[in-house]
């Protein structure tokens, strides 16, 4: 598969790619015409507003997302980076002031901690982040609600094409007194799975953030389908930033082959070792220089074994 872009193809490994390829997705994410359609396909306060009224009316007005300050550090609780933070005007639902919402784009569907453990402690980031820019002392009531939306790529199973909200709501015990919603309704955590190897169908989110986030299609074919079923306009930059993408995921996909046939070799080059030490009774010195194996590889074909050794 031929990498069109030589200035990104040489020099760089798999791990950066997928740096690059993470930072792209990121970007594309960001355009104005996505976000509008991301808030009216699962921001409850949306749903009923089309894609262009958000962007054109509710969106802060920049010409791209650039976001608000996107780092949030403390003394005592660390640095979070958050990917995409803008806030957005509410519609006409009796309720005035902004949200702020963070969207995050996730391509390790199963890091070693649960996503939605790190969804609340980014939204509790969110509001806390507030005091002193939103509110001063106790003036808690000039909180603005905070959403964070997560984009999770590589799903498998049932996580494939789903979007799961994550409300505060409250439930009555005893009683049945009722508090102001829009006082304690601060922070909601969005779930979408999007299944990029077979979007979804119909004409919803789903299928529009699986098409654009493809590593299958073309990018000349995202953008023929994306135009005729999302109406999106292809900007200047917003063609250049689907091209770009596209020619990373071909990075990725063909140093993944190349160092998955590396990683092959190496596999079979120790199990020849193995084999011929067992079977002839020798070192795993001997056994390399009888295969032949370069000196300058030997070290990390010895350690391998050692450690093969040492787990059975």
């Amino acid at each position: 598969m031929a990498i069109k872009n030589s200035s990104i193809a040489n020099g760089i490994d798999t791990t950066q790619y997928k740096a690059l390829y993470d930072a792209s997705c990121k970007q594309l994410l960001a355009d104005r015409q996505i976000l509008s359609r991301i808030l009216t396909g699962c921001v409850p306060e949306y749903k009923d507003l089309s894609a262009q009224d958000i962007e054109e009316l509710y969106i802060e007005i920049v010409p791209r997302i650039t976001g608000i300050d996107k780092e949030d550090s403390t003394v005592e609780e660390g640095k979070v980076v958050f990917d995409i933070l803008f806030k957005a005007s509410f519609p006409d639902t009796g309720r005035t002031g902004q949200l702020i919402i963070d969207v995050e784009a996730q391509n390790a569907f199963k890091p070693p901690y649960p996503l939605e453990s790190r969804m609340m402690y980014y939204l509790g980031r969110l509001l806390s982040r507030q005091h002193d820019t939103e509110f001063k002392n106790d003036e808690y009531g000039k909180l603005k609600k905070v959403y964070s939306i997560w984009i999770c790529t590589n799903v498998t199973g049932k996580f494939r094409n789903m979007i799961n909200i994550y409300p505060i709501a409250d439930k009555h015990i005893e009683g049945h007194a009722k508090w102001n919603q829009k006082d304690y309704e601060l922070m909601t955590g969005i779930m979408n799975g999007i299944d990029t190897r077979q979007p979804a169908a119909g004409h919803g989110l789903l299928r529009m953030l699986g098409i654009l986030l493809s590593d299958q299609i073309s990018a000349e074919n995202k953008k023929a389908i994306l135009t005729r079923e999302f109406g999106i306009r292809m900007s200047e930059q917003l063609n250049k930033e689907m091209t770009h993408m596209c020619n990373l995921s071909e990075g990725v996909f063909a140093h993944g082959i190349k160092q998955g046939i590396e990683e092959g070799v190496e596999k079979t080059s120790c199990q020849h070792i193995r084999n011929l030490m067992e079977t002839c009774k020798i070192s795993v010195s001997e056994a390399m220089n009888n295969l032949k194996i370069p000196k300058d590889d030997q070290p990390k074909y010895r350690k391998w074994i050692e450690d093969e050794m040492k787990e059975n």
